[in-house]
C-alpha cells in the first residue's frame, strides 16, 4: 500500500510540474485586478467588495457549471422535503 501511495503522489507531482507555467491567462493582469478590488480603484471603482472573486477565462465556465448544478438541486428541494417528512 505504501508503494502505491508513493507512486501515486509522485505521479501527481509530475503532473503539477508539467502544468506549471502553462495555465491560461496572464498572472500580471490578475494581480492588477486583485489590487484594484482591494483598493476599490480601476475596474472595481464604485463596486461593492465581492465575497468571491473568480479570475481567468477558465473560471467562468467552471463557476457557471457549478451554479447550474446548484439550481438543478434546488428544483428537487420540495420533493426532498416531502420524502424527508415521509421517511423520518
Amino acid at each position: 500500500m505504501v508503494t502505491f501511495l508513493f507512486f501515486f503522489c509522485f505521479f501527481v507531482f509530475v503532473l503539477f510540474v508539467a502544468y506549471n507555467g502553462k495555465q491560461p491567462g496572464d498572472p500580471n493582469k490578475g494581480v492588477e485586478v486583485l489590487l484594484d478590488v482591494i483598493r476599490g480603484e480601476g475596474v472595481a471603482a464604485g463596486k461593492a467588495f465581492p465575497t468571491a472573486l473568480s479570475l481567468g477565462s477558465d473560471c467562468y465556465s467552471v463557476v457557471k457549471a457549478e451554479c447550474e448544478k446548484t439550481l438543478e438541486r434546488g428544483r428537487w428541494s420540495p420533493r426532498a422535503l416531502i420524502l424527508h417528512r415521509y421517511f423520518w
